[in-house]
């Protein structure tokens, strides 16, 4: 009788302490809070895409919900289209007819690769007349890591919000099952352009090691964009700004 009674006390203190300890692991997820504040996180590589075929998905976009201040881009898995995600809005690009066409619902959707933050404390620079393509605000950002003594050690977001003069974006959207390589990579690419568009862009500065990987060969930023009317949006190729755009950084690196 003791020997049972000793065994049912010991499976009930294992019990409530597996328990306990399975309580302790669950983290309790608030993007207001400075311990889930975040500048980059990834999954996945552009380099599976082109150097393996490889379109499957990595991340799943539900599993960022708990990120209200949440800052993201990639393709989508099948490379059915462009995930940007604005300050906790989602917009994902496909096609329909061959024209642009926005879903905000990430349910059961995953991206190939993804960079994401989660960001809620900014700083404000004005774009001046010499930032107005993309190398010039490379260029910008640059600098600015350069003078915050992160340069080459640090990947960040940034955004940007003003008016465009001209825009050149794709939507990616691959049609068929044909094998996926470079050239195939580049006929599934739509381009469109937009003129003198108020425009949303959310953009990641990688670091050196990164290079190639979440950006172009040869790049260090990545750009997506939401026009103001929240009716476009895809991957920037091709950027001219209008003087008064605003570019954002991040509180946590830059004064």
């Amino acid at each position: 009788m003791k020997t049972h009674l000793f065994s049912c006390l010991a499976m009930l203190f294992l019990f409530l302490s597996c328990g306990q300890r399975k309580e302790s692991n669950q983290k309790s997820v608030s993007s207001k809070s400075d311990e889930n504040v975040f500048l980059f996180r990834s999954e996945g590589s552009r380099l599976q895409i082109l150097d393996d075929g490889d379109l499957s998905g990595t991340i799943l976009l539900d599993s960022l919900k708990p990120y209200s201040d949440l800052y993201a881009i990639g393709p989508l898995k099948g490379l059915k289209g462009e995930v940007t995600i604005y300050n906790g809005e989602a917009h994902i690009a496909s096609l329909v007819d061959e024209e642009p066409f926005l879903d905000h619902d990430v349910s059961n959707k995953s991206a190939i690769f993804l960079a994401y933050s989660n960001v809620n404390k900014w700083i404000t620079r004005e774009a001046n007349s010499g930032i107005i393509s993309q190398d010039d605000i490379e260029s910008f950002l640059t600098k600015e890591a350069e003078k915050a003594g992160i340069s080459s050690k640090a990947s960040f977001p940034f955004r940007i919000e003003g008016e465009a003069d001209s825009l050149v974006y794709h939507v990616i959207f691959k049609e068929g099952d044909e094998p996926h390589n470079r050239k195939e990579h580049h006929k599934s690419k739509k381009r469109f352009v937009l003129k003198s568009e108020r425009l949303k862009i959310i953009g990641f500065y990688v670091e050196s090691t990164k290079e190639g990987i979440f950006t172009h060969k040869g790049k260090r930023i990545h750009l997506h964009f939401v026009n103001e009317e929240k009716s476009t949006s895809g991957h920037i190729d091709q950027l001219f700004l209008a003087e008064g755009a605003k570019i954002y950084l991040p509180s946590q690196l830059f004064k």
